[in-house]
């Protein structure tokens, strides 16, 4: 990204999604170069600015991350399994099976289900988390979350996370999460989904108008579909 965007520079369908009340948790979907990682970063910035409210935004990528830590100043930015880890206090024979780092999904979603008490559940996540590129996490994340929140609600403790994916980007298709994948596990509890703003992200500013028509070729019908590029910049 050549230069980053302040709120000013958004499009009508950024800014609809940068203005949604603070309260509001948001599922946005995107296909590539459509500015989910940037909605991400000032959504956060806004939290901090308006409401003096740490934010945390969380993904797989420890590239994306390094990027995002570059353009979200006073905002923490983390990889998931690093994150997940202190929260849980995992150990390093927890995060192995048969010898081979492989993260234990399974584990945090039962201590969270069966085991956690709400002053430990209160800590796993900030009120305001973001989690940017959500179709690299397993299913089970979503469910996760569904957990934590259900838990949170009961004790009247708003818990309001937001979702940024985009299922033509998946890492590891056989293990990562399809838009359908989110749905259904942020309805594990149907009042949590009812909850959600879905919103839809298509023009793309990341590439040029060459470079977007080339990758359309690779197009294997997924639901978040082909950015629209038509007026942008060639090269």
């Amino acid at each position: 990204m050549r230069n980053f965007p302040s709120s000013a520079d958004l499009s009508r369908e950024q800014q609809a999604i940068y203005s949604e009340h603070l309260d509001k948790a948001l599922l946005i979907i995107g296909p590539p170069g459509t500015g989910k990682t940037v909605m991400a970063i000032l959504r956060a910035q806004r939290m901090k600015d308006q409401n003096n409210e740490s934010a945390t935004i969380l993904m797989k990528s420890k590239v994306l991350k390094e990027f995002t830590r570059t353009q979200a100043k006073q905002i923490n930015v983390d990889n998931y399994d690093k994150y997940l880890g202190r929260k849980y206090n995992l150990s390093p024979a927890e995060k192995r099976v048969n010898g081979n780092y492989q993260f234990p999904w399974d584990l945090i979603y039962n201590r969270t289900k069966f085991h956690l008490d709400i002053s430990q559940l209160k800590n796993i996540f900030p009120r305001q988390t973001i989690i940017d590129e959500g179709q690299d996490f397993p299913p089970v994340m979503w469910q996760l979350l569904s957990e934590i929140w259900i838990k949170l609600r009961k004790e009247n403790i708003n818990f309001v996370p937001s979702v940024m994916a985009d299922e033509n980007q998946r890492l590891n298709v056989d293990e990562n999460s399809t838009i359908d994948d989110i749905r259904k596990g942020l309805s594990l509890y149907t009042e949590f989904f009812d909850s959600f703003k879905e919103s839809n992200l298509t023009k793309n500013y990341r590439n040029t108008k060459e470079i977007a028509a080339f990758g359309k070729h690779f197009y294997v019908g997924n639901q978040t579909e082909t950015p629209i590029y038509d007026d942008c910049r060639s090269g």
